[in-house]
């Protein structure tokens, strides 16, 4: 019997050690002395993935010139010249007039998309190094902020230590009475 509740109270407190560990706080992502919101802008744009649009614009288009291609080397695929060596020679060019431009069409689409995402990347380098220029106007920024802090606090304090004196003079009012 006393090995069974050892048992289960070990069993507790294994299941208890897992659940702490479960509920632990997930490590931070950022550093803790980071506050900047121009810093969190400049991780979400990085983070933003660019637009696929352009991938759909090539899918249309592509499906445009497969259209057009079919109307006009209809009489090459479905009535083929009889002399195979010419037959074998128009089947290729129509196939390269096919696909060739389809192929060029989706690296051309590729190249803009990848612009897209290199622009992102140099506005968040720009910021960056603006950042890096004037670290005078983001430290008296930080520093006014602090500053500002300090002050609210040092007049609630005053506020609080007034107040203090008066209920004192109030009760000294009375005492004397």
């Amino acid at each position: 019997m006393a090995t069974r509740n050892s048992d289960r109270n070990r069993q507790d407190r294994t299941a208890a050690i897992a659940a702490a560990a479960d509920v632990a706080a997930p490590v931070r992502s950022r550093p803790a002395n980071e506050n900047d919101p121009g810093t969190a802008m400049m991780l979400a744009k990085l983070r933003r993935a660019p637009s696929y649009s352009v991938f759909y614009w090539a899918f249309g288009i592509s499906i445009l010139w497969m259209f057009g291609w079919f109307i006009i080397h209809t009489a090459v695929i479905l009535d083929p010249p009889q002399n195979t060596a010419v037959s074998n020679v128009e089947f290729m060019r129509a196939g390269a007039v096919l696909v060739l431009p389809i192929v060029m069409i989706f690296i051309f689409a590729y190249l803009l998309w990848r612009a897209q995402q290199l622009r992102q990347v140099s506005e968040v380098l720009m910021h960056s190094a603006l950042r890096l220029v004037r670290p005078t106007d983001i430290a008296s920024e930080n520093l006014t902020s602090i500053a500002q802090a300090v002050r609210n606090e040092v007049d609630l304090l005053v506020g609080g230590v007034e107040h203090a004196y008066q209920r004192a003079s109030a009760l000294e009012e009375i005492v004397h009475k």
